[in-house]
C-alpha cells in the first residue's frame, strides 16, 4: 500500500468514525477534508459524486464488520 493509499484509508476511516458518531466540530471538519480531497480530484462536495470515498468507506465498513475486534 503507498502513502496516497494510506492517506485515502485513514480519511475513509475519520469519516466513517464521525458519521457513526456526531458531533458539531467533527462534522465541520470532516466536510472541510471530504471537500478538499473531492477538490485534489476535480470535483465538489455539489457534485454529489463521492464515488472516490465511497468505495473506500465501503471497504472500511466491511472490515470492521468482518473483524470487529482487531486493530489495522
Amino acid at each position: 500500500m503507498n502513502a496516497y493509499d494510506t492517506a485515502v484509508r485513514a480519511l475513509a476511516e475519520l469519516l466513517l468514525d464521525v458519521e457513526q458518531h456526531p458531533h458539531p466540530r467533527l462534522e465541520a471538519a470532516s466536510q472541510a477534508l471530504k471537500r478538499h480531497f473531492l477538490a485534489l480530484h476535480g470535483r465538489s462536495l455539489e457534485d454529489q459524486d463521492y464515488t472516490l470515498l465511497s468505495d473506500h468507506i465501503r471497504a472500511v465498513q466491511q472490515r470492521r464488520q468482518a473483524a470487529p475486534w482487531t486493530v489495522d
